[in-house]
């Protein structure tokens, strides 16, 4: 759990960043809940304004500007299976930001579970669209 929250406030602070000694590890956990918090904070700020526009009758896709970027969003998607493999081999590689390698590796889970044939050539070729 304690490596968790150190990962995931190494990722708030910066990449990288790696604690020496456990003082260390427990600074970098009190300097990870603060931003943190403020994100949060401001979020909810963000979200609060974007109803009170719904309810004066803003259409949505005006209100939404005040949202921040980190506002998760329900969308489909739809693609051929070479665009889905170029996708996956872009956005699934070590030097993606950490959220579009997860959403990449979801999309690839699509790809396995629905054209295994496909999948399975695409691995073959160390995961690089034709």
């Amino acid at each position: 759990m304690e490596r968790a929250l150190l990962e995931d406030g190494a990722r708030v602070l910066r990449a990288g960043l790696r604690p020496q000694s456990s003082r260390e590890a427990g600074l970098l956990l009190i300097r990870a809940r603060r931003p943190r918090r403020e994100i949060e904070e401001n979020a909810t700020r963000a979200f609060q304004a974007y109803e009170r526009m719904l309810e004066q009758g803003v259409a949505k896709e005006v209100a939404r500007a005040v949202l921040p970027l980190s506002t998760y969003t329900k969308y489909y998607w739809s693609c051929n299976p070479r665009s889905l493999m170029h996708f996956c081999s872009l956005r699934n590689h070590e030097a993606a930001q950490f959220e579009i390698q997860q959403y990449a590796a979801a999309a690839e889970s699509f790809l396995e579970r629905l054209m295994p044939i496909t999948h399975a050539a695409f691995v073959k070729r160390g995961r690089i669209a034709p």
